[in-house]
């Protein structure tokens, strides 16, 4: 197991790398990405069996740039998880043009005291797919101001968390206010 530390602006020395698409093309299976104080943009493509973690005592934001207005256009996950085995822990994922987190297609997926806020659509969602997932685990989280689309009535939500084609669901304390669905 490694763990790869990411601070925006980095040298890229060692284990620490200067961006989230560097450590994702060399994490394998078991490793950690430690993301360090500050807003990330960029849309991970995350390998199977990681770990995806906000740094010790520092706050890593996943900001989507929505900017709360009415939308034009295709929404997109804040995060998508393609890949099984995958644990977030600690993030903050805001502004997003679709859901905070998306599973698409992701076995063991876990997620551990992350904040999700200001979403057109959900705060999470496992499965637009149809495909079976197996074994989801989401604790202490808080998740608000869900299903944004502008026109609530006008316009179907999909609720403050989807589950669809889910076996063995476990959630415990997720605490969800102003949400839609």
């Amino acid at each position: 197991m490694t763990e790869y530390h990411v601070k925006q602006g980095a040298g890229g020395t060692g284990s620490t790398l200067p961006s989230l698409a560097a450590a994702t093309k060399i994490a394998r299976p078991g490793d950690i990405i430690s993301l360090h104080e500050g807003i990330y943009r960029e849309v991970p493509d995350l390998p199977a069996g990681i770990t995806l973690r906000a740094a010790d005592g520092e706050k890593a934001i996943f900001d989507g740039g929505w900017d709360g207005k009415p939308m034009k256009g295709a929404k997109a996950n804040g995060i998508l998880i393609k890949q099984p085995n995958i644990t977030l822990q600690g993030l903050e994922i805001r502004n997003v043009r679709g859901r905070g987190v998306g599973l698409a297609q992701g076995d063991g997926f876990t997620m551990i005291g992350c904040y999700i806020h200001h979403t057109i659509n959900g705060g999470f969602g496992a499965n637009g797919t149809g495909k079976l997932i197996r074994n989801v685990n989401i604790e202490d989280c808080f998740m608000e101001h869900l299903s944004l689309s502008g026109r609530w009535q006008e316009t179907p939500v999909n609720g403050c968390c989807l589950f669809r084609y889910v076996i063995g669901l476990r959630i415990k304390s997720l605490h969800i206010r102003y949400g839609h669905g």
